[in-house]
């Protein structure tokens, strides 16, 4: 373990120099007395030697047979005593250590185990990278400690050089510190006894990445309010602008485009209130040009933590879609350009994706990628997308085949739709990929710009599933029931 900022506890230090300095000292003493006892034996007859008389003698052969008495007493009784009580000691001292490492050893292992069951762990905003423990700072004196756990330097605490203690487990308080970003130093929001899901968002330039997230937000806010009895707290980084593209929305406008060309977080806990570890949800946006241009792709290092993927679809980038549009809607390219299209089309996002994923975790093209991924079809309010994949297509499924489920109902609509639109290719892709992947489809505005307030439906469908899919605790199985 590399050096920390703090004193190293009594037990797992001084306790093992103050046990062999006892036993040193012991001996040592013992050594001086036989030296002392010899000494006067010796001084006893060089002063018979120098004043010879028979008191003399006398007193002498008294005095020989004390300090015989005395080192032999001291070099049998004395030393195996010593011995006896130093083993002793030393059995007693082990026996205490032994019962304090086990205590360290179950209080260290459950810490862990808690971390590894409920998938504790923390994700930065600044950086992208995803880490079990955080750095922690003193809040004495600042100092960062980059292994705040059970250890050499405390087992429950530890006392920071500054002699301040600190808690050492989320038994005790850990959470409480400011968290550190271990790979840049960022100071983090949420404060390390959390479960940290992370999607990212990939969709084209114009798909609606950024619209759709936004609006997916406020609806899971008001989702956790009146239905699912959670508590919802946006994580105020200052790495988003969820409250700016919010109040742009509540007035008809449009919020800003994404221009960022490096993962964008979106973060906010969401957890049953009666919930002791709370659920950190990071929505990852990034502007569409980066799969556009094909660069930078590699710096979005995001994706390799992530724990499922959110691909936006906007049907108008799809050309027969917009061709079927014009012809049976009635639609014109003014008409599709207030929808403002995507051009990219859906499999070079896709394959990007997988490109990245193969790269990053050094998979053939035969290995498949764990994480789930939700397909959602945005701008659910164009012509013709409900009653083909929308919620009227849903419902008029679901009542002539009462055995199926939503989401097997949503795959078949969502898969017969691209194949009938020439979207193979991608279909084959996905299934021979991903282990798992649901179709949605929503609206994100409700209608085109017009100055009116915007009607956003099922936008929150596709996070819960993935959140569901991710979380080891959280279930939505009433909410789904209810659908």
């Amino acid at each position: 373990m590399e050096k920390q900022p703090a004193k190293i506890n009594y037990f797992f230090g001084r306790c093992y120099d103050d046990l062999w300095r006892t036993i040193k000292n012991g001996f040592s003493r013992l050594g001086e007395t036989l030296s002392d006892e010899f000494e006067g034996l010796t001084d006893t007859w060089g002063d018979l030697i120098d004043d010879f008389g028979f008191g003399r003698l006398l007193l002498t052969l008294i005095k020989t047979a004390y300090y015989v008495a005395c080192l032999l007493s001291t070099l049998f009784i004395t030393t195996s005593l010593l011995a006896v009580l130093s083993a002793a000691h030393i059995l007693i001292v082990a026996l205490i250590m032994a019962l304090i490492y086990l205590g360290f050893s179950l209080l260290w292992l459950s810490d862990t185990a808690l971390c590894r069951l409920r998938k504790i762990g923390s994700s930065c905003p600044q950086c992208q990278y995803k880490f079990a423990l955080p750095y922690y700072q003193c809040p004495g004196c600042g100092v960062v400690h980059t292994k705040l756990k059970p250890s050499k330097y405390g087992i429950l605490k530890r006392q920071c050089n500054c002699g301040r203690k600190l808690p050492t487990t989320f038994f005790n308080g850990r959470q409480k510190l400011t968290a550190i970003c271990p790979k840049c130093g960022y100071e983090l929001k949420g404060n390390g006894f959390l479960v940290n899901i992370s999607i990212p968002v990939l969709g084209g330039p114009s798909s609606g990445k950024t619209c759709y997230v936004n609006m997916a937000i406020r609806e899971l806010e008001q989702l956790a309010q009146n239905q699912l009895d959670f508590n919802y707290e946006h994580i105020e980084q200052g790495t988003d602008y969820l409250n700016d593209n919010l109040r742009e929305m509540e007035q008809g406008r449009l919020p800003q485009k994404t221009s960022e060309m490096r993962l964008m977080y979106y973060e906010f806990f969401f957890s049953p209130k009666k919930s002791k570890v709370r659920n950190e949800i990071s929505l990852c946006d990034v502007g569409g040009e980066v799969y556009g241009v094909g660069t930078g792709m590699d710096e979005q290092v995001g994706y390799n933590f992530a724990n499922g993927f959110l691909m936006v679809i906007d049907p108008l980038s799809i050309p027969t879609f917009r061709d079927q549009l014009m012809a049976e809607a009635g639609m014109d390219e003014a008409a599709i350009a207030e929808f403002h299209p995507s051009e990219m089309p859906i499999s070079e996002i896709m394959g990007m994706l997988i490109k990245l994923l193969e790269n990053m975790r050094n998979l053939s093209s035969k290995q498949r990628i764990t994480q789930k991924l939700a397909v959602v079809f945005v701008k659910g309010d164009l012509p013709l997308i409900d009653e083909k994949i929308g919620e009227t297509a849903v419902k008029n499924q679901l009542a002539a085949d009462v055995k199926t489920t939503r989401f097997e109902v949503q795959n078949k609509l969502c898969e017969q739709f691209l194949l009938e639109n020439d979207q193979a290719d991608f279909i084959n892709t996905v299934k021979s990929r991903f282990d798992n992947v649901q179709y949605f489809t929503c609206s994100a505005l409700g209608h085109v710009v017009d100055g009116s307030a915007f009607t956003p439906e099922g936008v929150a469908d596709p996070i819960l599933w993935l959140i569901d899919k991710a979380s080891p605790t959280l279930n939505f199985k009433k909410y789904w029931s209810a659908r």
